[in-house]
């Protein structure tokens, strides 16, 4: 079945989830949070992905703050290495 990856990148903590698709519904099989370091959203986020090891390229990000503006970005394949 299909796997979807959720992130959440808060001020003071990131979450991950991920998500797979069953006949009858959606099964949550991974969730994990870390609190961010320092104020570096980018190394934490970094470090997380790093240790997850996530293989869905099915990926759904969430920010929040009152200077977030959504937009949808076409991004490259990642490469495995």
């Amino acid at each position: 079945m299909k796997k979807s990856i959720g992130i959440d990148i808060g001020t003071y903590s990131i979450k991950i989830v991920e998500l797979e698709a069953k006949k009858n519904g959606l099964e949550l099989t991974r969730c994990v949070s870390e609190l961010v370091k320092g104020n570096d959203v980018k190394a934490t986020l970094q470090g997380l992905l790093q240790q997850e090891k996530l293989l869905s390229k099915r990926v759904n990000v969430s920010l929040s703050g009152a200077s977030v503006i959504v937009r949808y970005v076409d991004m490259p394949p990642h490469e495995k290495g």
